[in-house]
């Protein structure tokens, strides 16, 4: 049987990101966001560093770092990542990046 969940390693960077079936859209008005926010506050927020994200009507995109505490599982059905090397970590971290009007900082959500 396959096995559908991907262990995320401590100290290690992700790229996390997922799109609606059919490129339909997940989030449909403001209430969306901030529901999916609260979400990603108490379920992912306790375990990572959030370093970037970008959420988009049909999709979303965090860039994260796994806390130095044991690693977790989440399930592949929720999400897809992808470890970055650590060459591309020391690119992703000094190349200049754009960013959408979408894209905020989380610290002053996660602070509420």
């Amino acid at each position: 049987m396959t096995n559908y969940h991907h262990t995320l390693i401590a100290e290690n960077y992700y790229h996390i990101y997922n799109r609606g079936n059919n490129k339909e859209n997940i989030f449909v008005n403001d209430d969306n966001y901030l529901f999916f926010l609260d979400k990603w506050k108490l379920h992912l927020h306790p375990h990572t560093d959030t370093l970037a994200y970008c959420l988009m009507p049909n999709h979303f995109h965090f860039l994260i770092k796994v806390k130095s505490i044991e690693s977790f599982t989440v399930p592949e059905s929720l999400t897809k990542s992808q470890t970055l090397s650590k060459t591309e970590q020391d690119e992703s971290l000094t190349k200049p990046q754009r960013l959408g009007k979408a894209a905020h900082s989380i610290n002053s959500f996660l602070e509420k």
